[in-house]
């Protein structure tokens, strides 16, 4: 990540912190708007948010027990379950059999923890979004299709059609004039 000049952050510096600013921002505007609302109606809205704080949803990865093929791949089928409905299905490639398959399931657990990690800035989110990173990265291997479901149909498919690796020049990651690399995450007091 990198901050730009005049302390302006760069995307991604601080992702969790962001969240957090954001969380409390919205907060502190919920709290405004339900000042103004009658006291049985801020009665019932607080008991709603409270409850929702209060549920945890229970997810859940299963193996299908079935393979499929998809494009030039062969790929064992999971399922995630969300309080014991399917919510997506994953065809999964194992790692072996994907070109740079072994980098890439590397990276893919690297981004599971990062998100989950963000999401945990807000207990609701990490409530209901970090328990689904949490399962990708379980994963040993590439989803190479998957398929959300909204009640008993599918809602839509992905694809990975191919696969390639190959070298970046290096210049493709270099900071931009202007901005100074820092670690998110890690305090910057003083700058």
């Amino acid at each position: 990540a990198a901050r730009g000049e005049g302390g302006r952050r760069d995307r991604g510096r601080s992702a969790k912190g962001g969240m957090a600013a954001k969380k409390g921002e919205v907060g502190e505007r919920m709290k405004a708007m339900r000042q103004h609302r009658p006291p049985e109606r801020r009665a019932r809205l607080g008991q709603r948010l409270q409850a929702m704080q209060r549920q945890t949803p229970d997810y859940d990865l299963k193996d299908l027990g079935r393979s499929e093929h998809v494009g030039p791949y062969s790929c064992e089928m999971w399922q995630a379950t969300r309080d014991g409905k399917a919510i997506n299905e994953y065809c999964v490639a194992p790692k072996a059999s994907l070109t740079g398959g072994d980098e890439l399931v590397t990276a893919t657990h690297k981004a599971s923890l990062i998100a989950a990690d963000v999401a945990s800035a807000s207990p609701l989110m990490a409530r209901a979004v970090s328990p689904i990173y949490k399962l990708y990265g379980k994963l040993d291997g590439f989803p190479i299709m998957t398929r959300h479901i909204f009640g008993d149909k599918t809602h839509e498919e992905t694809f990975v059609t191919s696969i390639e690796k190959k070298s970046l020049p290096a210049d493709q990651f270099a900071i931009s004039k202007g901005f100074t690399q820092v670690t998110p995450g890690k305090s910057d007091a003083g700058n």
